[in-house]
């Protein structure tokens, strides 16, 4: 998926859920009110030399959540340079049905300079693959 604009990260397979949702593959929404801790982790390529600025923020209900925001910087001196981006939020539900949405966008202008990027399994030495972005949530109150 190319960054260059902003974008709802996707969210395309479940493992397994209670009480949280993912509805039209980007928003998570909640069954009931609280509390609750949303963790992710991101893999970014780069395919191009330089550096570009990554962003990663929270929007609630269509809205940009204040304060938000992180920026990373991704430096390559070649293609194909990769970095995990992994944070939290702290977020309250309070009407059954609000969603929230990971956002992504980066500085470069370049379509497919900047990637979520997933691998497939690989081998010498066998590993398994590497899913783009992986989301758990919690209730925590």
């Amino acid at each position: 998926m190319n960054l260059d604009q902003a974008t709802p990260v996707p969210l395309g397979q479940t493992d397994f859920a209670t009480g949280v949702s993912i509805i039209g593959g980007t928003q998570i929404t909640m069954a009931v009110t609280g509390r609750f801790n949303i963790s992710f982790s991101i893999q970014i390529e780069k395919t191009d030399a330089g550096t570009d600025w990554v962003s990663i923020w929270l929007r609630k209900n269509g809205d940009n959540v204040p304060w938000s925001n992180t920026d990373a910087a991704l430096t390559g001196s070649d293609a194909n340079s990769r970095i995990v981006l992994a944070w939290n939020f702290f977020v309250e539900a309070t009407t059954v049905g609000d969603y929230w949405q990971l956002m992504i966008a980066s500085t470069t202008s370049a379509s497919g300079k900047m990637l979520i990027q997933s691998v497939d399994p690989q081998i010498d030495p066998v590993r398994p693959a590497i899913p783009g972005t992986i989301l758990t949530v919690n209730q925590v109150g």
